[in-house]
């Protein structure tokens, strides 16, 4: 004898019981009409039971009523209701069909056309006169039959208007099919339903059921599916995932709006990847160096999104690694999803050994077809550095020479300020020849150096400027083509300087003896002035330079690089120069009681700026010749000592 409730009297003849809810008091039969035969569902609210309230009764209400309003052949027709002594029945149209909580198969060409058809059904429930939000959709609430129709069923939910539900209210609805709104109480929009949708179509591609859906949302409500889902599959991502957007304003706005996204999609296309480089190759100049290269990753496919995650293929020689971390190959970023992206690849050689090559293959694995792609990585190591050993006695004694030499100038700032200025003005040119190797032709240096002494004489003389702003102002040019001339490599032939004497002595001669019976004097010193000049760059040619050379050649030889070797060589003198004047200035000013006019002259901030300049000067030298030797012979001690745990090629 079956147990289903008699609804004989009513014209219905109960078949089986397909769903209850036992709580709430409701439960679900497929019946038949006795005079028609039609089969129809009856759903049974027994309100007498126990948890049954009689809020849930007037849900039913608000059913009929919107059940009696449409008129869709993808929504089972509502057809009468009655009641009964323990309760209330409605009575619907029977579609034979399957919910899709039933775990299917479905390929993503189903799956696409159950979502056109589900959303043909919110077009026509949005577009009603009273626009109708079902707030309950999940795949117990879509059924489909063998012919892949798609019927929506259970507006026990549904809100004619949508709008904003009063904090009083019960959220209504099944939780990870809620969109966030709903869920809190907020604003109903078209675009609610959607989410729901979203969710259902979801659990289809990944063959989640619907109670599980919670495992795929995170903390900020996005349901994170993606890695669930095989590459070939994946070509309708983006509008899945802006279905279920947890802000309902980066949603689609409507049914209608996705509808039309979706059929303009083609959800079998792929992404397509373009990669800048067929192979990377690195080449370090010295151990321990991070080198990067930088690749560039596109997708030409519109309405695909690329999704890639680089690794390092396993080697026999390299420690055990994750597809995410290994030991001296790194990616940034390591994984991504863009369409046009650029990727750090990042070598570590400080776990490598010196002077080897190492080839290994970097893995992009993608969501396109093929899944990953291979690129060969090859790098060739630094050979391990000689060890450093500077000759500090030698040093010391160059350090003596120029000591004497900036004593000697010094005694008088006549020659003492024409000379430093071009000399510290060239002193970087000088050091990039020396370093590169180059021959500088001192003599051509003084020669250029001379004759702009002569022409500033001539000129400045002859209008009658002092003489102190003559020699500064006469360096100062001799320094500029000195300079210049270093590149060029041409210099003013005798002649030019023979013909520039002669008008010097001409012009001085002419201009002094109209009103000064001194001005042959004056022109005769200038000349010993210009002579002593050149006199000395003629020594710092035959004496300077070449210890310039010896001292970087030596240390060269000592194992410091080219360019370290002409810095050493030039800091050192530039140092025991400018130490040799400013000792000697106080010195003379002891001497000479004049240090109310040593205070009060320009040479006072003239000294001040030597101090700071060799101060300056000796940093760089301390760090060339003590620091940067400590730390080589640590290097080459610490990477012998861990030699056998270094990483082979």
């Amino acid at each position: 004898m079956s147990n289903f409730p008699d609804f004989s009297h009513y014209g219905y003849q109960i078949k089986s019981q397909l769903g209850n809810n036992s709580t709430g008091g409701r439960f679900t039969y497929l019946a038949h009409n006795i005079k028609t035969q039609e089969s129809v569902v009856i759903k049974q609210f027994q309100f007498a039971q126990l948890g049954a309230t009689w809020s849930e009764y007037q849900a039913y209400q608000e059913e009929i009523k919107v059940l009696q309003s449409l008129h869709h052949p993808q929504i089972p027709r509502y057809l009468q209701s009655f009641q009964t002594p323990d309760g209330f029945c409605m009575v619907q149209e029977y579609k034979n069909a399957q919910s899709l909580a039933i775990i299917r198969s479905w390929t993503p060409q189903q799956i696409k056309e159950i979502a056109i058809s589900a959303l043909k059904i919110l077009v026509y429930l949005q577009r009603h006169p009273t626009p109708i939000i079902h707030r309950d959709i999940k795949p117990e609430n879509i059924l489909i039959d063998e012919q892949m129709n798609v019927y929506l069923v259970d507006f026990g939910f549904a809100r004619m208007g949508g709008g904003e539900v009063t904090v009083s209210s019960v959220v209504k609805g099944t939780l990870g099919f809620m969109p966030p709104e709903q869920l809190f109480n907020r604003e109903i929009t078209k675009a609610s339903d959607l989410y729901g949708l979203g969710a259902t179509l979801i659990c289809l591609l990944t063959g989640t059921k619907s109670v599980n859906i919670g495992s795929l949302i995170d903390a900020n409500y996005y349901i994170r599916f993606r890695h669930l889902v095989p590459p070939l599959q994946r070509g309708w991502m983006n509008w899945l995932e802006k279905m279920v957007e947890p802000n309902f304003k980066n949603r689609f706005a409507n049914a209608a709006e996705a509808l039309k996204a979706l059929k303009t999609s083609d959800i079998a296309a792929l992404p397509k990847v373009r990669i800048s480089h067929d192979k990377l190759e690195f080449t370090a100049t010295k151990w321990g160096e991070k080198l990067t290269q930088t690749i560039t990753i596109s997708n030409p496919i519109p309405e695909t999104l690329l999704a890639s995650n680089w690794s390092v293929a396993p080697h026999k020689s390299d420690p055990p690694h994750t597809p995410y971390e290994h030991a001296w190959i790194s990616f940034n970023p390591a994984r991504f999803e863009s369409n046009n992206i650029e990727c750090e690849i990042t070598v570590d050689t400080s776990q490598l050994l010196t002077n080897e090559t190492y080839s290994r293959q970097i893995l992009l694995h993608t969501n396109s077809d093929p899944e990953y792609y291979s690129l060969p990585v090859q790098l060739q190591t630094a050979p391990l550095p000689e060890a450093l050993k500077p000759n500090y006695l030698l040093l010391l004694l160059i350090g003596l020479i120029f000591g004497c030499l900036g004593y000697l100038l010094s005694f008088e700032r006549i020659i003492f300020i024409p000379v430093l200025i071009p000399t510290f003005l060239l002193l970087d040119k000088i050091m990039i020849a020396t370093a590169e190797g180059a021959k500088v032709n001192i003599s051509g240096i003084s020669r250029a150096y001379f004759i702009s002494q002569l022409i500033s004489f001539s000129l400045l003389l002859t209008l009658g400027v002092a003489f102190d702003i003559t020699f500064i102002f006469g360096s100062l040019i001799a320094a500029l083509v000195a300079f210049f001339c270093i590149d060029e490599g041409k210099f003013p032939s005798i002649k030019i300087v023979l013909i520039t004497i002669f008008m010097m002595i001409v012009f001085g001669l002419l201009w002094d003896a109209h009103d000064h019976p001194i001005g042959a004097a004056t022109v005769l010193v200038s000349f010993i002035y210009s002579f002593l000049l050149t006199l000395a760059f003629v020594f710092i040619k035959v004496l300077v330079f070449p210890l310039i050379r010896y001292v970087a050649d030596a240390h060269i030889k000592r194992g410091f690089h080219q360019k370290e070797a002409a810095q050493i060589a030039l800091l050192t003198v530039g140092i025991c120069v400018g130490m040799s004047f400013i000792l000697s200035f106080v010195y003379l000013s002891i001497l000479s009681n004049e240090w109310r006019y040593f205070l009060e002259n320009y040479l006072f901030i003239f000294v001040i700026s030597m101090t700071i300049l060799t101060l300056s000067l000796t940093l760089p030298l301390v760090n060339l010749l003590i620091y940067q030797p400590l730390k080589r012979g640590r290097f080459i001690a610490n990477y012998r000592r861990s030699y056998s745990h270094l990483i082979k090629p």
